[in-house]
């Protein structure tokens, strides 16, 4: 479904404190009235006029409704993440995930928002699926974190049906940059540190990672287009295992690993997050390519001579 892009004046950010929300804040401060809605005020607050505060916990009906009021746009990035998290607090990850988002839509509904564009996960995929996954792929979340987001994405298309919302719905892959503490930057540090290493599985898993700042711009890109009532993959659009992440960052620094050990994970119960995903993890891109106008700029490759770079700055 396609529908006329929409005039956008104020936007608002539901969790526009947090890692995502606080870089897409400051992404689009002066071209928009940026208004950041989460718990608590971001440091950043006074770094641009246009940027302001309203305190909004999303599990609060009437805060969200208050918090909406004159927003033409809303990034919903409000939500608990982790798949071995969620398994322990499901109660928790369902009353913000998922009440948090009913919410949120209702306070749209309520407010007329003109767009609404929804932070979900290759969760959703769970282990049936394997790379390049596609967004016609039928879901199969194996963990309460993939479920809740699944039953989020059921909901915004029924608001985008009934309630003539215009909506979009990103699935992410694992969102990184140089200075995050994930697989890339704990290996590069490990070579250059002349550390051993251990590879789980064989080494063999496959993943996919995208930098913020293709995220970042994906989300530009949501606010012009007039793509909605649709389902877009966010990633670099390749897969990489560990022992391919590793090889790439040994030939970035000209160094090799002092050693390495493999293990074996159990599968059940997961004991690690790439366990709730299939042993060959990766999204398919295309259609943001051609629906959205969308591309990513960094590479697997870059991203990894990003870290590096990093933590070569830092003296790691």
């Amino acid at each position: 479904m396609s529908d006329q892009p929409v005039h956008i004046r104020v936007v608002g950010i539901t969790g526009g404190s947090g890692y995502l929300g606080s870089a897409l804040a400051r992404k689009l401060a002066g071209r928009y009235e940026v208004r950041i809605l989460d718990r608590e005020a971001p440091t950043f607050l006074n770094e641009h006029p246009s940027l302001a505060f309203r305190k909004c916990d999303v599990t609060s009906a009437s805060e969200c409704r208050a918090a909406l009021e004159g927003v033409d746009a809303v990034f919903h990035r409000v939500g608990l993440m982790g798949n071995l998290a969620s398994m322990k607090a499901p109660f928790d990850y369902y009353a913000v995930n998922l009440l948090g988002t009913l919410n949120v839509l209702e306070a749209c509904v309520a407010n007329r928002v003109k767009r609404f564009v929804f932070d979900s996960t290759v969760a959703v995929y769970g282990q049936k699926n394997e790379g390049p996954i596609h967004e016609g792929n039928r879901p199969a979340p194996n963990s309460i974190y993939g479920a809740t987001k699944l039953a989020c994405e059921a909901a915004i298309g029924m608001y985008d049906d009934q309630h003539g919302l215009s909506t979009l719905i990103f699935r992410y892959s694992r969102t990184r940059d140089s200075g995050k503490h994930d697989a890339i930057t704990i290996l590069s540090k490990k070579v250059l540190s002349g550390e051993p290493v251990t590879l789980y599985d064989g080494g063999e898993p496959v993943i996919d990672f995208v930098e913020l700042e293709d995220v970042i711009s994906a989300n530009e890109l949501a606010l012009a287009s007039s793509l909605r009532r649709e389902v877009v993959n966010i990633s670099c659009g390749e897969g990489i295992s560990f022992a391919g992440m590793l090889a790439g960052v040994e030939k970035l620094t000209g160094r090799t690993a002092a050693s390495v050990r493999f293990e074996q994970l159990p599968a059940h119960p997961p004991l690690s997050e790439h366990k709730f995903g299939s042993k060959k993890f990766f999204m398919s891109i295309d259609k943001a390519r051609h629906r959205l106008g969308w591309t990513p700029v960094r590479s697997m490759e870059s991203s990894i001579a990003g870290s590096i770079a990093a933590l070569k700055g830092r003296g790691k």
